[in-house]
């Protein structure tokens, strides 16, 4: 009987469902049979199994596309389609590039270095000044955490983990200090951790007339001194700076250099001025660099993490590139 009104007034399977559990919790409904605890566990799977299937980033049930790799796929396309015409798989010599751009922390240096350089910078802080940017850059990565659990998309979680990671160390900082930090200890600290064979390669690549080119989410005041002693080009990350102190905030018109960021740098690159640059060759380390390698002729990556080897095969099995793994690089 209670099943039966149960139908009557709640056609919604959910409403039915609350109802029946309401009407059992009231102690109202006196035999709960097997037949009933089946339709109500059914009830129960289906709901569970919409709630799955209409998930945020789910590909085969809403048409605009999700997940980690299908959404980078479709970013690429249009980095595909300024390429010239896709060549034969048969082996040809292929002319030199003109053109080689480079990620820096991994790829040119150890990750280490990263790690090293946010602690060289709150070692310029006082003590209680130095704690409390700690608990708040702990704080911030585990909101970070939640916002990839609550599938906000990994692009984007990274993105604000990055921002508040600058807001946090960078705020209040003189520019003098970030300066003499820079020139002494970070030029020092990223020299000891230089990749060998890949600094060779890059070295080799510009005597033969090839223009190198940085790009980094570093800050771009810290670590310009160290690239500009290599003799290449840099491209970073562009802070707010007010009365000769940065705010931690990025300039007007400015994002951090990551993920597709990295990728637009490469164009702008490659079309500056009366020269356009048909070869190019690019360095990277991690899935933060796969976008600009997709737009590259020649991909070169350098202890590249899990995700990075999975678009390798990818890229390996369609034949688009030459791509070219380095193992274990030495530091010095």
């Amino acid at each position: 009987e209670y099943q039966r009104r149960a139908r009557r007034f709640t056609p919604s399977p959910l409403l039915y469902f609350a109802r029946c559990v309401h009407l059992a919790t009231r102690k109202r409904l006196k035999k709960f049979s097997a037949h009933r605890a089946k339709r109500l566990g059914l009830v129960l799977v289906l709901l569970l199994l919409s709630c799955w299937a209409w998930r945020p980033g789910c590909t085969w049930t809403s048409g605009r596309g999700g997940g980690r790799r299908r959404r980078m796929a479709d970013t690429c396309k249009s980095a595909r389609s300024n390429r010239e015409p896709e060549r034969s798989a048969t082996k040809t010599s292929a002319p030199p590039s003109s053109l080689v751009i480079a990620d820096l922390d991994g790829t040119i240096v150890s990750d280490a270095c990263s790690r090293s350089l946010v602690r060289a910078v709150l070692m310029e802080y006082p003590l209680w000044s130095r704690l409390v940017r700690m608990a708040l850059l702990a704080l911030g990565f585990a909101f970070a955490g939640l916002a990839l659990l609550a599938r906000v998309g990994r692009q984007r979680a990274v993105r604000g983990a990055y921002r508040a990671l600058l807001f946090i160390c960078m705020r209040g900082l003189a520019v003098e200090k970030a300066a003499a930090l820079a020139n002494n200890h970070v030029k020092r600290l990223y020299a000891a951790g230089v990749h060998e064979k890949v600094l060779a390669e890059l070295f080799e690549l510009r005597r033969n007339g090839a223009r190198v080119v940085v790009v980094t989410a570093n800050v771009a005041e810290v670590v310009e001194p160290f690239v500009s002693s290599l003799g290449f080009e840099l491209f970073g990350t562009e802070l707010e700076i007010r009365r000769g102190v940065y705010t931690g905030r990025l300039k007007p018109h400015s994002v951090p250099v990551l993920f597709d960021e990295k990728r637009r740098v490469l164009n702008r690159v490659r079309t500056r001025g009366n020269e356009t640059h048909t070869r190019v060759r690019g360095y990277g380390n991690d899935e933060n660099d796969a976008l600009m390698l997709m737009a590259c002729e020649e991909r070169v990556c350098v202890n590249p993490d899990v995700i990075l080897r999975n678009e390798i095969a990818r890229w390996r099995r369609t034949a688009r590139a030459h791509t070219r793994i380095i193992y274990d690089c030495p530091t010095r």
